[in-house]
């Protein structure tokens, strides 16, 4: 991973529905336009969220992961074949303390609970200038139940040298399949050049 300064995941970031966000329609392109199918460049591999509630952790997570994958390659931090992979652990577990002692008022009420079971993608906008995205070997996924705080390895030393730091420049909600496949056509979602 870079260590040099420029090396934050600035993105425009696609995020599923949220009734406290404004989802006004955007002028459409239409469907016969739209490639059958479509995909995104530098997606990293799946991984599994096992028998915990965690889901929006992986999604959020992934979306970070490529669109960092897509800065480094472009930026000529990473080789076209290799990514970084971040640690749903770290953020989760550093969500869950934002949200139990920082900024309750930016977060779903199953955060303020301390219980990633059940969370929202959309706290990453509310909390980004605050949350901290580590490397999964700092901080690996732990598939037990009730594991949600444990991350032995974000102590305030590894945050202050952490050089990985989240910009969210732009957000959409978008709610229809088709909605979806217009932006990620249309605009590149996940842009790496916002930033």
């Amino acid at each position: 991973m870079s260590s040099k300064s420029n090396s934050h995941a600035g993105a425009n970031v696609i995020l599923p529905f949220n009734p406290k966000v404004n989802t006004a329609k955007q002028p459409a392109q239409p469907l016969a336009a739209l490639p059958h199918k479509y995909a995104v460049d530098h997606v990293t591999p799946r991984k599994t969220q096992d028998l915990r509630g965690t889901c929006w952790d992986f999604a959020t997570i992934s979306v970070l992961e490529y669109t960092y994958r897509q800065q480094g390659i472009a930026n000529g931090w990473l080789a076209p074949n290799t990514y970084v992979s971040l640690s749903e652990q770290a953020y989760g577990a550093d969500l869950l303390r934002l949200c139990t002692t920082v900024d309750k008022n930016k977060c779903y009420f199953t955060a303020t609970q301390n219980t990633t079971e059940g969370g929202f993608v959309l706290e990453l906008p509310l909390l980004a200038k605050d949350i901290s995205i580590f490397p999964d070997a700092v901080c690996p996924y732990v598939a037990a139940p009730g594991s949600d705080t444990v991350c032995p390895g974000q102590t305030e030393a590894a945050k202050k040298t952490n050089p990985l730091k989240v910009t969210v420049n732009k957000y959409s909600t978008l709610i229809d399949a088709d909605d979806i496949k217009r932006a990620l056509v249309t605009d590149k979602r996940y842009k790496y050049d916002d930033y």
